[in-house]
């Protein structure tokens, strides 16, 4: 299968590039600071279930950070995000694994510098709805989303606490009483869409890629750019607003900013991208010189 495929390519790629552990500092890894990384079950981004099980692109930069980092124990947690959040509120030794920052959540954490670029999420919807997208768009190709989400007349499905944007975020809490809409609690939204659940919903184009190729139904969808988004959106790693945690922050930070680093990140996105936006995330400038 060609995702299969695409994550063997993921990981071999990011396995050139990982630096074995050295004997750092005496003792047995019992010994050592330990970092609890917490992420979710999220494909493509985290994959732990099924065959492409550990070959999602969170899965190798994390498992590259780990190895670029032998000073550290490292314990892996699935978890929600609200989970994690506690968490790391709750104890000093949390990192989340892929995080947006918002303004919340500088609030709660310390966040690295931005260790990967993307487009932003973009309007995911039934092909079947094409030609009522079309009509809410403007002359460069992008969806006036606060008309679309009124008077479409589609049904709109959304991941419960998940950060879109702060201009899709906000909508979607303006239009709560005013339009039907689904509130899910896991990013699995293809299969939800592909048995009627809903019409539309927001996500990055290489998740929608993924999703809808695994049902068998790669032409089933499409993604359109929303008016007013940012051209890319800037992901980091979070972690516990402590001093331990400002000190793996700072850690990573020094990995992240090796010339190395930057190009094992690309080529370990790569293979994901949803071809039908190659051409628009290089204009945009996501893929590293």
């Amino acid at each position: 299968m060609r995702f299969i495929q695409m994550a063997v390519v993921a990981i071999a790629i990011a396995s050139l590039f990982y630096i074995q552990p050295a004997m750092a500092g005496p003792g047995r890894d019992g010994e050592k600071p330990t970092i609890y990384w917490h992420f979710d079950h999220n494909p493509p981004v985290f994959i732990r279930r099924g065959p492409d099980t550990g070959a999602g692109v969170g899965d190798c930069i994390l498992k590259y950070i780990e190895n670029r980092l032998p000073d550290y124990h490292h314990v892996e947690v699935e978890a929600v995000l609200n989970r994690s959040i506690q968490e790391m509120v709750s104890r000093g030794d949390v990192c989340i694994a892929g995080v947006f920052k918002t303004a919340e959540r500088q609030n709660l954490m310390a966040f690295t510098d931005p260790l990967f670029r993307l487009l932003p999420n973009r309007l995911i919807a039934l092909r079947e709805h094409e030609q009522t997208v079309h009509s809410f768009m403007d002359e460069g190709g992008a969806v006036d989303l606060p008309t679309f989400v009124r008077e479409s007349g589609l049904m709109l499905g959304v991941t419960k606490d998940r950060a879109y944007s702060p201009a899709i975020n906000g909508l979607v809490d303006d239009v709560s009483d005013e339009i039907a809409m689904v509130r899910v609690p896991h990013p699995g939204f293809a299969k939800l869409m592909a048995r009627g659940r809903f019409d539309y919903t927001f996500g990055f184009p290489f998740e929608a890629a993924y999703q809808f190729a695994k049902l068998g139904q790669g032409d089933g969808y499409l993604s359109f750019p929303i008016k007013g988004e940012a051209k890319v959106m800037e992901g980091h790693f979070g972690c516990s607003d402590t001093p331990f945690g400002h000190e793996v922050v700072a850690r990573v930070n020094a990995i992240a900013r090796d010339d190395q680093t930057t190009h094992v990140f690309d080529q370990i996105f790569s293979p994901w991208l949803d071809l039908r936006t190659n051409h628009n995330q290089e204009q945009a400038g996501v893929k590293g010189d």
